[in-house]
């Protein structure tokens, strides 16, 4: 006998009877999205979260009287997010009011002469802002070139597959163009890092080129910041739509176990009771449908706990497999510093040279009105947590200070709380946030992916950034999109309420990309060989530890007429 497939399609509209009562265990982005479609379609939705604020990652912090909550994760929201805009907008919430639109994003390199340095790209995936990127200071003009055509030249896989993606990492896929030059790929790798928080060496290649296709798509359009807190922004709206609808929402309930048993169908099982804990108190009831919208490591514990024959991985075996996803925590350090540091823009910055890989935002400008004048609070992200050496939350929040301190011109002082810094104590926060893990697009991670409604038990769904999705990296618009696929699935099963639509952002033809790629490749091995005449040999490897040394790399080392043709470098001492 086979066994079941987790990741099976799904059965036909009808099949599973069930009732129209649904529970959504888990309060993130991808089950409050699950939730109110089906809540909108007259289900009876129950909707428990086990933290006492809903959100999951998008979720912001309490803090004190008077003080505005924290985000746990500073979030950019891409335009072509087609399924979170749709429901922004189902809820009431308009994106000119509640979000603030950007096109560039910057790096700040450390000051010279006192100087603050900022380099900016400029919509990256457009080509009108081709040559402006080219000669934006990030790296010589060659490599800026070698950079961008590395972009083409990866979707063009999409129409003649040159390297076999679905095992390969993206530095590892860009390793193998004969055309990549040292900095351009230290530059790539950079990037990525600072964006998604993991070594390109890490992540997946295929997983890279189907989210750039929708960047590329849609490579006019601005990205879009929050102008105040996630949760005023965007989770308030939709709970209070849940509400609106009937849904019944409660937080700080744990679901310990579920289990299920088997049906006249042949492999087939269903979802027959749930133990929740509320206030200590354990109890069972029993379910109809049930949506897991749960991060993949709980979800893991909980698809295997209970007792033998009725735990869902006895009718999901492959389900073992959520154990390989992989998840990682980013310390966010927001920081109030008693001044205005002038100079900052409003778009993300990324800090070029940091051994910690910081990258941060300025709230004190998005969020008009929310922090007292004459302050700067920014929101600080680490991509490097593992270089955090402190043995304490406030050792390595005060390392972060002092990185920071680096880069821009305030006094952190000489320990954590420091009263003659500049920073204003009460108002700023360290979390590691280990209770909140970003989703890894780790390499062949899709092969481990539930389907958002699995075959064999047709009244159990999943939802989440980890679920299979068609959006590539783990982003919100994944989220929200597995929400719907679960909720779409419960529609088709229990065959009633109107159908759930899951958009398909603007993607460009995948010919366009191939032609490209053949055009402009003498372009590229031109570029190439003008950044290797003018490039240092003798400059060492990449180091973190040193960014003195990286920063030389990155520009093309002290070559003359490497320096002569990168504009923004600073005076020719640096060599």
């Amino acid at each position: 006998m086979s066994e079941p497939d987790k990741r099976g399609q799904d059965v036909p509209a009808g099949e599973a009877g069930g009732g129209a009562s649904v529970t959504v265990v888990g309060g993130g982005i991808a089950g409050l999205s699950a939730a109110l479609r089906l809540a909108e379609r007259g289900y009876a939705v129950k909707l428990y979260e086990q933290k006492p604020v809903l959100g999951g990652n998008l979720a912001s912090r309490p803090r004190g009287p008077g003080e505005p909550a924290l985000d746990i994760y500073p979030h950019m929201f891409q335009g072509w997010y087609e399924n979170f805009w749709q429901l922004m907008e189902d809820v009431g919430v308009k994106q000119q009011d509640s979000f603030s639109p950007f096109s560039s994003v910057y790096q700040l390199r450390r000051p010279k002469k006192g100087k603050v340095r900022f380099e900016k790209l400029t919509n990256p995936y457009s080509p009108e802002t081709l040559i402006e990127n080219m000669f934006s200071g990030l790296a010589s003009p060659a490599d800026m070139f070698i950079f961008g055509y590395a972009s083409l030249d990866l979707q063009a896989e999409t129409v003649s597959a040159e390297r076999r993606l679905r095992n390969m990492s993206l530095t590892g896929y860009l390793q193998s163009r004969p055309y990549m030059t040292p900095a351009a790929l230290a530059a790539y790798e950079a990037f990525v890092l600072r964006v998604w928080g993991i070594p390109a060496y890490l992540i997946s290649a295929v997983d890279c080129r189907t989210y750039a296709a929708y960047c590329f798509g849609a490579a006019e359009q601005p990205g879009w910041l929050t102008s105040a807190s996630a949760q005023t922004t965007v989770i308030d709206p939709i709970v209070k739509a849940l509400k609106d609808h009937g849904a019944d929402v409660e937080t700080g309930v744990t679901v310990s176990q579920v289990t299920v048993k088997p049906t006249k169908k042949k492999q087939r099982f269903e979802v027959a009771t749930m133990t929740t804990i509320r206030d200590g108190k354990r109890s069972t009831e029993p379910v109809e449908n049930l949506v897991l919208a749960v991060p993949p490591a709980e979800l893991s514990h909980l698809v295997r706990h209970g007792t033998r024959g009725s735990r869902i991985v006895d009718a999901l075996p492959g389900l073992v497999e959520l154990a390989r996803l992989t998840s990682q925590s980013i310390p966010v350090l927001s920081v109030a510093i008693n001044k205005k540091l002038p100079g900052l823009p409003r778009e993300p910055v990324a800090i070029y040279g940091s051994k910690l890989n910081l990258a941060f935002i300025d709230i004190s400008q998005l969020w008009a009105g929310h922090f007292a004048p004459g302050k700067t609070v920014l929101a600080v992200s680490c991509s490097e947590r593992f270089r955090l050496s402190g043995p304490s939350a406030d050792d390595n929040a005060f390392e972060m200070l002092t990185e920071l301190a680096k880069f821009l011109p305030f006094e952190p002082g000489d320990k954590w709380e420091d009263p003659s810094s500049d920073i204003d104590w009460v108002a700023t926060a360290y979390e590691p946030n280990a209770d909140a893990q970003l989703t890894l697009n780790t390499i062949g991670t899709d092969a481990w992916r539930p389907h958002p409604a699995p075959k064999w038990v047709p009244n159990l769904f999943f939802a989440g950034d980890f679920c299979l999705h068609d959006f590539g990296i783990t982003t919100v618009e994944a989220a929200v999109a597995t929400g719907l696929a679960a909720a779409k699935g419960v529609v088709e099963r229990v065959n009633l309420g109107d159908p759930v639509e899951i958009l398909r952002p603007q993607t460009l033809p995948s010919e366009m990309f191939l032609v490209l790629r053949y055009s402009l490749v003498a372009a590229a091995y031109a570029a190439m060989g003008w950044s290797r005449m003018t490039e240092d040999d003798t400059e060492p490897p990449w180091n973190p530890d040193q960014p003195g040394k990286n920063e030389r790399m990155i520009a093309g080392g002290p070559s003359t007429l490497r320096y002569l043709f990168t504009p923004g470098l600073p005076p020719r001492e640096k060599a």
